[in-house]
């Protein structure tokens, strides 16, 4: 996976904040918007590691919900492993959150 747009956007936004905060929405197993996830279908599964290449077709991608847990885990755990100075990014990942300053 290709860290070089992501990780240096979010430390940018630091040059104008003193904190960023990543988070991902959750959609609740009866919901309205996971009955309209559904009835969209679902993509392959794809694992996200650091030595795999980024997908070509990200809707199909991002219609896997274990696909896009594990790419917001992998960016997040990512983005608070970077040098913030005294600045803080916080990442909510499931129903932890990371701090980093």
């Amino acid at each position: 996976m290709n860290l070089e747009l992501f990780v240096p956007y979010v430390t940018s936004e630091l040059d104008r904040s003193s904190r960023v905060d990543l988070v991902r929405d959750v959609y609740l197993k009866d919901s309205l918007e996971m009955t309209a996830r559904e009835n969209r279908g679902t993509g392959a599964r794809r694992r996200v590691l650091p030595n795999v290449k980024l997908p070509s077709y990200w809707k199909i991608f991002l219609r896997n919900d274990d696909n896009k847990d594990e790419l917001f885990q992998f960016l997040a755990n990512a983005s608070v492993s970077q040098d913030t100075g005294n600045k803080v990014i916080l990442s909510k990942i499931h129903k932890s959150v990371q701090i980093h300053s």
